[in-house]
């Protein structure tokens, strides 16, 4: 399991025949002043899995840190990855996550998300905050 790529967009979603919809992608969130909140936003994560990891139910930790590495915020869940039944056969297959959230801003400067696998950590998604 493996993550191919990871970003925050204003609006994303996933169609009934799996097809990924995002709606402005951004790295950068301008504030007047700080502490500041972005009300919302979506972060959202590609996934490859092998066969044998579909149909299995894994935790996900998406962990907001600041440049100084310390924990803004926290979203945690489990997802269960299905096949495509429209999708042609392959030894890989992925699974789109898209967590809608409120992004806390104490300050500007750089922060990520660090996207936690099953405990383990497997990307980080960058972004910054700066004055506007």
């Amino acid at each position: 399991m493996k993550v191919l790529f990871g970003f925050l967009a204003d609006a994303a979603n996933q169609t009934a025949d799996g097809k990924l919809n995002v709606l402005g992608v951004f790295a950068t969130i301008g504030a007047p002043s700080f502490p500041a909140t972005r009300p919302l936003a979506h972060v959202v994560i590609r996934i490859e899995l092998s066969s044998p990891e579909l149909g299995g139910t894994y935790p996900i930790k998406l962990i907001q840190l600041d440049e100084d590495g310390v924990e803004v915020s926290r979203l945690e869940a489990d997802f269960t990855p299905h096949s495509n039944p429209n999708a042609a056969p392959t030894l890989n297959s992925h699974a789109d996550l898209i967590f809608q959230v409120q992004i806390p801003l104490p300050r500007a400067g750089a922060y990520n998300f660090s996207v936690m696998l099953q405990g383990e950590e497997r990307a980080r998604v960058p972004f910054s905050a700066v004055l506007v």
